[in-house]
């Protein structure tokens, strides 16, 4: 049976989001609680038996992170790919996982460089203006104008995010669904990686010197002749094979990497660049 969103449901779920899109944000899940939260109201309509609902839920118990007002047509989407998986169809909880994954990189590249990088400067550099002799018209502008427009593309975004969800489902479970799946997994893995490699950077400043103080092996410079960010890349290997082999959880993982980098400055293998005067 074709199980069908109500439109105050749609609406709960969007406003949940514009509301409390970085509900208890943390740097291991960041928007994962927020996101979660908002699609509650979706996951009670189309899954009434409470251990379905649990099952559905774990789908989004997950690390996610995006732009949050852009972001909500990814929202959208997953209401329309939750009412096709709902209803029996050939969509499950991994592929709603990877088109998140895989759309959260791109989106959050336009929504930061468009509305935070550039519409909220210029709204402000505006009320900055109206406030010039100390008018509280400045901002008040600056109040009424950003949320009500930012609802408004909250709106739109999100409406036009599950219409296109519902309209791409049938290529989603067609006859190329199998391709596309492993698609977007692989795209997934590359934003990924990409985010890894732009945001986390470890090396060593292990030197290996002769009895003239000459320095015989520099050992970052040898490992990136080899591999450039290979201790990066090992760190990250590590963090995915705990958690995903050995069902660590990020906090347990925090502290490795807490406890591995104290006994690298104590042994002289990281350089945290302190002086003590």
């Amino acid at each position: 049976m074709e199980k069908k969103l109500t439109k105050k449901t749609l609406h709960k779920v969007m406003m949940r989001w514009y509301h409390g899109a970085t509900t208890c944000g943390s740097y291991a899940m960041m928007c994962m609680l927020g996101y979660a939260c908002a699609m509650f109201p979706a996951l009670k309509e189309l899954y009434p038996d409470v251990e379905e609902r649990k099952q559905a839920i774990k789908t989004y118990v997950v690390y996610y992170n995006t732009e949050l007002f852009l972001g909500a047509s990814i929202l959208g989407m997953n209401c329309a790919l939750e009412e096709v998986k709902a209803s029996g169809q050939d969509v499950d909880g991994d592929m709603i996982n990877n088109i998140r994954t895989s759309l959260m990189g791109p989106i959050a590249g336009i929504g930061d460089s468009l509305l935070i990088g550039t519409y909220l400067p210029i709204l402000l550099a505006i009320a900055v203006s109206l406030s010039s002799g100390g008018s509280i018209f400045g901002p008040l502008f600056y109040i009424v104008v950003w949320n009500l427009s930012l609802y408004g593309i909250v709106r739109f975004v999100f409406n036009k995010g599950y219409h296109m969800g519902k309209e791409g489902v049938g290529f989603i479970i067609g006859e190329k669904a199998e391709k596309l799946k492993n698609a977007i997994s692989k795209v997934g893995l590359i934003v990924t990686g990409a985010v890894a490699a732009t945001w986390a950077g470890v090396s060593t400043q292990l030197n290996i010197v002769d009895g003239a103080g000459n320095t015989v092996l520099n050992l970052q410079s040898t490992l990136d002749s080899i591999y450039p960010g290979l201790i990066t890349f090992g760190l990250v290997y590590l963090n995915w094979w705990l958690m995903a082999k050995k069902k660590f959880t990020p906090i347990k993982c925090i502290l490795l990497m807490f406890l591995l980098a104290f006994i690298g400055v104590c042994v002289g293998f990281f350089n945290p660049g302190l002086s003590y005067v």
